[in-house]
This record gives structure tokens, sequence and C-alpha cells, in this order.
């Protein structure tokens, strides 16, 4: 019998060059970024926030970030009929794509490390996805944890203002309370970033 002795660094660097262990290791990467997506499609979905912005402007003010008054798709303005949540939903399946490259380097001791890459979403795309409706500059998305002004001034009554659940009045129309921030899509998007590194 003979016996055959392997250059275990040249192993390494054939490993690295080799295009079929890179598709290979692409099959097993691309489930585990789809799900990953689909768990922060779901926890976006189903926070309190989303439901009651998803529910239009009868909705009740089940987050509790009016203190019960009215509800955040008057509140914030947006129009009748629209649909903020699916429109978001729809951007983060088309914007998380896993690229078809994978980089490949030999550490310096005996591991082989693979490296991708995933399309994200920037401030930039919270801007223009889910740009507030009457804030020039602003996502509602961020603006549900840093804070929106002008509760004072929110007046909800059925089929009023473009949004058919209240206006904004030019006058102050209540004393006390606030909008209360809320923890949303950071700590979604810190858990997505988890996930994907576990």
């Amino acid at each position: 019998m003979r016996r055959a002795r392997l250059n275990f660094k040249e192993f390494q660097e054939y490993i690295a060059r080799d295009k079929g262990v890179k598709a290979k290791m692409l099959d097993i990467i691309k489930p585990k970024v789809e799900e990953s997506k689909q768990i922060l499609i779901a926890e976006f979905s189903s926070h309190p926030v989303s439901t009651e912005i998803a529910s239009g402007p009868n909705s009740s003010n089940s987050s509790g970030t009016l203190g019960g008054y009215g509800n955040l798709f008057s509140f914030i303005g947006f129009s009748s009929g629209d649909n903020p949540v699916d429109r978001w939903v729809n951007f983060i399946k088309k914007a998380i794509m896993l690229q078809d490259r994978i980089d490949v380097s030999i550490s310096g001791g005996d591991e082989i490390v693979f490296k991708f890459k995933i399309n994200s979403i920037s401030n930039e795309d919270l801007l223009s996805a889910g740009s507030m409706p009457w804030e020039g500059g602003r996502s509602w998305i961020e603006a549900v944890e840093r804070g929106i002004s002008g509760f004072s001034f929110y007046i909800s009554k059925a089929s009023t203002g473009r949004s058919g659940g209240g206006i904004q009045s030019k006058n102050k129309k209540k004393s006390g309370g606030s909008f209360r921030n809320v923890p949303y899509w950071s700590r979604m998007w810190n858990n997505f970033n988890k996930n994907i590194s576990q």
C-alpha cells in the first residue's frame, strides 16, 4: 500500500479557488439569509405599532403611543387607503438579497474563511420607502422611536382629514400628554443581523 503525503497548505489553496466549493457555500448560506429575512418581516408585521397602522384610520391606539387617544394612522397623517406597513414589507423583500459572490481567504491557522455580502437597508432607504407623509427628511419608521411632535394639536375624528380619522388643528387643543416613543425598527434590525451571524 502506498502512502501519499498531503500538503495541507496546497489543499487549502485548492479549496479556496474551487468554484464548486464556493457554489456549495452559497447554497448553504441562501436559506439562512431567507429565513432571517422572514423572521424580520414577521417581527415587523406583528409589532403593535405596525398592526395599529395597518388597521387604518378607524383603529384604536393599541400600541399605547398616544395614551389611548386616536390612532397612529391618522396622527402621523397617512392618506386614506394607504398601507405604509405593506409598502415597507415589500421593500424589505426586494432589498435584502444575498449577492452571488463569495470571497475566500485562508487564516493564519488551519481555517478557510468564507465571506459573503448581503444587500442591506440604509438610512436613505428608510427615508425613501418610509418617508413621513407631511414632514420631509424624516422616516415614520424611525420617528416612532425618536418621537413625533404635534400631539397637542391632533384631533381624532372619524371621516375627517386626508387620513379619514383625524386632523391637525391650527390651535392647541389638548394640554398634557405627548407621543410616547417605543423601540421599533432598530431593535428588529439588530435581531436580523444577529440571526445572520449565528
